[in-house]
C-alpha cells in the first residue's frame, strides 16, 4: 500500500498499490455475482421478461430494486479498483482518462446504495402504512430522479474537462459538491423517517410482526451510518481543498497542499473501499426478504398489528391508510 507520499506526475498523487486494488476488486465481483443470484435463482426462462418488466410475484424478485442496486454499485466498485490495478501494473497512473475510468465508477457507487437503502425502508412503510410517517410511493421516485439527473450532469463535465479544463473543471467541482450536498441530505431525511416511524412502532404493540420490522430498522441505520462515513470522508476531501477532477486537469498546485484525505490511499481503502464493502456484505445475509413480504405482493399488516392483511382481495385494498 501507498506510504501517503506525493508521485509527481500521478493522477492519483501517489503511487497506487499493487495488490489492494485487485484483492477489493474481487470481493466485490464475488459479493455482486452472490446479489445477481439471489435475484435470479428463482426465476424461470418464460418468466425473464416478467423480471424485466418488474412484475413478477416472488419475494426476492419484488426486491428486484434492491438487489439490481446492490449488483450495479458492486459491478462500478469492481470496474473502479480493477482500472486502478490495471493503471498500476502498466505504470500509467499518469494517465488522466485511467483515473477518471477508476474513481468515477467508485464515486457514482454511493449514491446508488442510497437509493437502494431508500427502497427498503419505503417496502418497510408499505408492510405497516398505518405508522407511515410518508407515502412509501414518494420517497424512492423523487430521490432516485434527483440523484440520477446531478450524477449524469456531474459525469458527462468530468469527462469533458481534460479537453477544455477552462470551461468544464470548475462546473464539475461545483455539481461534485452539491452531489455530496444531496447525499448528506438524503442520509438526514432518511434518518429523520426511519426515526419516527421506528418510534411509532416501539409505541405499539410488542407483536412479532413489529419485531420484523425493527430488525429491518437496525439494519438499515448500520448501512447508512456507513454510507454517511464514506460521505464525510469524500466531502472533507472536496470541499477542504481542490477537488480532485480540478486538480487534475487544470494542475492547481501539488498534492502536497491538498487535504491528506485527498490522496492517502490507506483512507480511501478505509473509509471507502472496506466500509462500502460491508455494506453490501450486511445486506447479503440481512436481507429484507427474510424479514418482510414482497412489497409488490399487496399484503400489509393491519392496525391491531397482529394480522396480515392480503390486499389482492377484493375490498381489502381500500381499507389500507396512506
Amino acid at each position: 500500500m501507498s506510504d501517503g507520499g506525493s508521485v509527481p506526475g500521478s493522477a492519483w498523487f501517489y503511487q497506487p498499490s499493487f495488490a489492494t486494488p485487485m484483492m477489493y476488486a474481487g470481493n466485490y465481483a464475488l459479493i455482486g455475482a452472490y446479489h445477481l443470484h439471489r435475484c435470479m435463482s428463482v426465476l424461470r426462462f418464460e418468466r425473464f421478461c416478467s423480471f424485466i418488466s418488474l412484475t413478477l410475484r416472488s419475494s426476492r424478485f419484488n426486491w428486484s430494486w434492491v438487489n439490481c442496486c446492490f449488483f450495479v454499485s458492486c459491478v462500478l466498485y469492481f470496474q473502479g479498483y480493477m482500472v486502478r490495478q490495471v493503471a498500476r501494473y502498466l505504470l500509467c497512473y499518469n494517465n488522466v482518462y485511467a483515473y477518471l475510468a477508476s474513481t468515477l465508477p467508485i464515486d457514482l457507487a454511493a449514491p446508488i446504495l442510497i437509493v437502494a437503502n431508500c427502497c427498503i425502508l419505503a417496502g418497510t412503510f408499505s408492510y405497516v402504512p398505518h405508522l407511515s410517517p410518508i407515502h412509501p410511493d414518494r420517497m424512492v421516485p423523487v430521490l432516485g430522479t434527483l440523484t440520477a439527473v446531478v450524477e449524469t450532469i456531474r459525469v458527462y463535465l468530468t469527462l469533458r474537462a481534460p479537453s477544455n479544463p477552462s470551461y468544464y473543471a470548475p462546473h464539475s467541482l461545483e455539481l461534485t459538491r452539491a452531489s455530496l450536498a444531496l447525499q448528506l441530505s438524503a442520509i438526514t431525511l432518511f434518518y429523520l423517517l426511519a426515526a419516527r416511524f421506528h418510534y411509532r412502532v416501539v409505541q405499539s404493540v410488542r407483536v412479532p410482526y413489529y419485531n420484523r420490522v425493527r430488525a429491518v430498522l437496525r439494519t438499515l441505520y448500520v448501512s447508512m451510518l456507513l454510507i454517511l462515513v464514506r460521505t464525510l470522508y469524500r466531502s472533507a476531501a472536496h470541499f477542504g481543498g481542490a477537488d480532485a477532477y480540478a486538480l487534475l486537469v487544470l494542475s492547481s498546485g501539488s498534492a502536497a497542499e491538498q487535504p491528506e484525505s485527498l490522496w492517502q490511499e490507506l483512507f480511501l481503502f478505509l473509509f471507502e473501499a472496506g466500509a462500502m464493502m460491508f455494506n453490501v456484505i450486511m445486506w447479503y445475509l440481512r436481507h429484507p426478504k427474510d424479514f418482510l413480504p414482497p412489497p409488490g405482493c399487496g399484503r400489509y399488516l393491519a392496525p391491531d398489528g397482529k394480522t396480515e392483511v392480503d390486499g389482492s382481495v377484493e375490498g381489502a385494498a381500500e381499507k389500507r391508510k396512506m
